[in-house]
């Protein structure tokens, strides 16, 4: 037997693959995949993996996996094998679509750092996860702003219970929250 023929360009018969893709894992970002070994009459070389639908290929073995994709996103994998000579089997396929995007987690507790008679200034640890800013509130309308706000404006003498929460892709996370009294009005100096 002539061994260019078999592994050279004298080899025609493509490989076989059957069965389906399996999905072992998935995140957010990120889809682990594999597929039963193929068949051929020389051998298997490589396998091929696509998260386009066939678009575009990446070499590979029976597994693999796709990193750096979006959450909550579907994506059609396919899936062939190819041998020395080139030749692809048929294509597997399977449509599988990401995780949400988890909202961040914000633990820990708020730090008054000051506080008068009108006012509050407060701050938070830095939540985990994906976080794009932070909310504020004093039982009204939440405010953007950073890990640390000032409320300004406020009544004497009055207890306010400060929140905040972290805002992030996948939501916002559960708020901190903490029970603070602004400062009395300093009394006015005699008259001497």
């Amino acid at each position: 037997v002539n061994l260019y023929d078999q592994v050279g360009g004298g080899d025609t018969e493509s490989p076989t693959l059957t069965g389906v893709i399996t999905a072992n894992s998935k995140t957010s970002s990120s889809i682990n995949v594999s597929c039963p070994a193929a068949t051929d009459n020389v051998g298997v070389a490589y396998y091929e993996w696509s998260s386009n639908g066939g678009t575009s290929w990446v070499t590979g073995t029976t597994t693999h996996n796709f990193t750096g994709l979006t959450a909550g996103t579907q994506y059609q994998i396919r899936a062939r094998a190819s041998d020395a000579a080139g030749n692809k089997s048929g294509v597997l396929s399977l449509a599988v679509t990401t995780d949400a995007e988890a909202a961040p987690v914000l633990t820990g507790t708020i730090t008054v750092s000051n506080k008068t008679s009108t006012s509050i200034t407060a701050s938070c640890p830095s939540a985990s996860g994906s976080v794009t800013g932070y909310e504020w509130s004093i039982g009204g309308a939440w405010v953007s702003d950073t890990t640390s706000h000032s409320f300004t404006g406020l009544a004497a003498s009055t207890e306010y219970t400060v929140q905040v929460r972290a805002v992030g892709p996948g939501g916002n996370s559960a708020p901190l929250s903490l029970p603070v009294t602004t400062d009395a009005v300093a009394a006015a100096a005699p008259l001497t």
